[in-house]
């Protein structure tokens, strides 16, 4: 009597956590964070040189689904779980690049510089693309590598200030170190 007891018990808990696979991670299905840093490939730029730098987050966290089960079994964990498999819960919507100096006659000071910048995207044949940072969806912005190709022909020294507009209606402000173009 307590064997098929424990049997049925057994298999009652196996087939909850068969069944309750899905949700073993959803509590860090998504990430999010409120600050970020640029990271510059060098801030002494020759005259080939082209600037590219990424955006990358400070105090990632991660978040779980809108909606809360409570079930015995979504408390359950996986041995390993892929932390933000899911992608930003709050993504960037908008992206705003400017410079504290003029840097050509169409740019000028907190002019929005983003007709500048390209981004640079894998595709199917393991090659790269330059794709114009207007035309790139924005919630894989961060992490991705961007350029300004063009040199500046006014001031050679730049603070770049970039605003991410997150749809839950954060704005997220950081400055570059100062870049000099010789």
């Amino acid at each position: 009597m307590i064997k098929k007891s424990l049997i049925i018990v057994f298999c009652y808990l196996m087939l909850g956590i068969i069944f309750s696979c899905e949700n073993w991670c959803s509590h860090v299905k998504y990430y999010d964070f409120n600050e970020a840093e640029i990271n510059l490939n060098k801030n002494n730029l020759n005259k080939s040189d082209s600037l590219f730098f990424r955006i990358e987050p400070i105090d990632l966290y991660f978040l779980a689904d809108n909606i809360q089960k409570t079930q015995l079994f979504e408390t359950a964990y996986a041995f390993k779980c892929d932390n933000g498999y899911g992608g930003m819960k709050y993504e960037v919507i908008k992206i705003e690049i400017t410079s504290d100096s003029d840097f050509n006659d169409q740019f000028l000071t907190n002019t929005l510089l983003n007709d500048l910048v390209t981004v640079k995207k894998g595709n199917i044949s393991n090659k790269f693309d330059h794709i114009k940072l207007n035309d790139v969806d924005l919630s894989e912005i961060i992490w991705s590598e961007l350029y300004i190709v063009d040199h500046p022909t006014i001031s050679k020294e730049h603070i770049f200030s970039i605003k991410l507009f997150k749809s839950d209606g954060v704005v997220i402000s950081i400055q570059s170190e100062k870049i000099i173009w010789q």
